[in-house]
């Protein structure tokens, strides 16, 4: 098994990828392949691409709860096309991930309705 931190709040600078405010981790077992969290933009595919990592053979992502420095990227990730012999992308997550979450009439929740 083989686990890449793909976001996280600092990045070294020996290593071609960029930092922000959330986390994305991909972990490699045999032929599957999972994401734990997705970070808050398009940065997780944009490191993974980096590091050689194929996001279009994607097995499962899993979100560890709902806030937006966690889920925020799933948009960008429903975007990227699949490679064509995969099936649907599936979504591990507790229902209270997809609620919505407000504070201050601003949403700070996952941005993909239930």
């Amino acid at each position: 098994m083989k686990l890449t931190v793909l976001v996280d709040n600092t990045a070294l600078a020996s290593q071609p990828l960029r930092a922000e405010h959330g986390f994305c981790c991909h972990i490699q077992d045999g032929s599957t392949s999972v994401l734990l969290d997705i970070g808050q933009s398009e940065l997780a595919l944009t490191n993974a691409a980096a590091l050689g990592i194929d996001l279009s053979r994607l097995d499962v992502l899993a979100l560890s709860h709902g806030h937006y420095d966690h889920t925020w990227g799933i948009t960008h990730l429903l975007a990227l096309p699949r490679a064509e012999d995969m099936p649907p992308l599936r979504i591990a997550a507790h229902p209270a991930a997809v609620e919505v979450k407000e504070r201050d009439g601003k949403n700070f929740g996952c941005p993909v309705p239930k």
